[in-house]
């Protein structure tokens, strides 16, 4: 059951994830520039992600897409994973874990972010300065976890991920140029994430499609 025959299902299937998360993902950055940079202050914040608002809308629509994607990219990075292990077994790992511990944070990301659709609700039939004030405040404070500390842990997380899995894809089967393109979606995304700028992962659904696409490959007859 150790050879690449063997797991031709898995490669096909981890191929395929790949390749709609890519493209998912390009969906959610259109999302991302309609919606802008979240207000930071609280109240505003709540009242822009108002009931039945069109920001509320899609501000909906991109949190279920990441936890979509992410969903997706679990299997995925075990198909790399049962790839790779052939070629380094010990980096293949490496990379995995980091990748699953990186989607498993931004898995509670997205729940956590979600909750700011009920602070809203709430915050919209608050009939006291005080209830909208604590509203506002946790709103905040969810905010900054969320979208702030922890999407900023996953970006660089998971950029050490692909780097890593990229530098063993060098070796083995999957050709220099998406070993390539993943060191750079990778570098690019840590100081992405350091910095605070979400743009610079621009380059990881290109790696997704680029490697399910070889992946996918694979697991062909």
């Amino acid at each position: 059951m150790s050879s690449p025959q063997a797991w031709k299902g898995l490669h096909e299937t981890g191929g395929g994830l790949l390749i709609v998360a890519g493209l998912l993902y390009l969906a959610d950055f259109a999302l991302l520039i309609v919606l802008g940079n979240p207000p930071t202050e609280g109240a505003l914040l709540l009242k822009s992600i108002a009931p039945q608002s069109t920001y509320q809308i899609t501000f909906i629509a991109l949190i279920i897409i990441f936890f979509v994607i992410d969903a997706m990219l679990v299997p995925a990075a075990a198909a790399l994973y049962i790839v790779l292990r052939e070629v380094n077994a010990t980096y293949a790992m490496v990379g995995g874990v980091f990748a699953l511990v990186a989607l498993t944070v931004d898995l509670v990301n997205s729940v956590v972010a979600y909750s700011l659709i009920g602070l809203g609700s709430s915050y919209a039939t608050a009939t006291s300065e005080a209830s909208k004030a604590s509203y506002a405040a946790t709103a905040e404070f969810v905010l900054g976890v969320s979208y702030g500390t922890g999407t900023r842990f996953f970006i660089i997380l998971f950029s050490l991920a692909i780097i890593i899995t990229s530098a063993v894809m060098l070796k083995g089967t999957f050709g220099k140029i998406t070993g390539y393109l993943g060191l750079v979606a990778g570098v690019l995304g840590i100081l992405g994430g350091l910095a605070g700028f979400i743009p610079l992962i621009i380059f990881w659904p290109v790696w997704f499609v680029a490697a399910g696409v070889k992946l996918y490959r694979l697991g062909r007859p």
